[in-house]
């Protein structure tokens, strides 16, 4: 199986997306949830547009825990998610960038490098979010990667996005 690296980054945004998306559904139906699950899913949120700012030559003044309502939260991925999408399509992805990490350490990387961990960063936290939901007695949604493609939840990248 061969697959391009912008194929790979497209397939795991859309991924990312729907999981948040599914975790942020069940979070907004909950009368109480519980506030490491909203810790976290605002800690995504913040660390998608501090990457992002980091990609475009900025600095970002946001912290990477804030204490981010819901609603907040969803419109942050909105603008996160159509940011991240232009990063992946616009050819840059081997391109270096230069950057400080919170704790002001210099650092380089390139924009796909910084597209997988926001990836992996994102896993890793949804993973932290359904323990928390199912330590309050909430089931969290099923979010595998294959569950979603095999069940036609997310489309598979290379058919829905051809590389031009």
């Amino acid at each position: 199986m061969t697959t391009d690296t912008h194929t790979l980054l497209i397939e795991q945004l859309t991924y990312s997306q729907w999981a948040n998306g599914r975790l942020i559904e069940v979070l907004s139906k909950v009368d109480a949830p519980p506030p490491a699950a909203l810790r976290l899913i605002a800690h995504i949120a913040a660390a998608e547009s501090v990457w992002i700012q980091r990609i475009q030559g900025g600095t970002s003044p946001e912290p990477l825990w804030p204490a981010m309502p819901i609603n907040e939260c969803v419109d942050r991925f909105l603008i996160n998610s159509t940011q991240l999408q232009q990063l992946v399509d616009d050819d840059s992805l081997h391109e270096t960038v230069r950057y400080q990490n919170s704790r002001g350490e210099l650092f380089e990387n390139t924009v796909g490098e910084i597209l997988s961990q926001l990836y992996f960063h994102g896993i890793h936290h949804r993973g932290q979010i359904s323990a928390a939901l199912r330590a309050a007695g909430i089931e969290p949604p099923p979010l595998d990667f294959i569950f979603a493609v095999r069940n036609g939840l997310i489309a598979r990248a290379a058919a829905s996005h051809p590389k031009q």
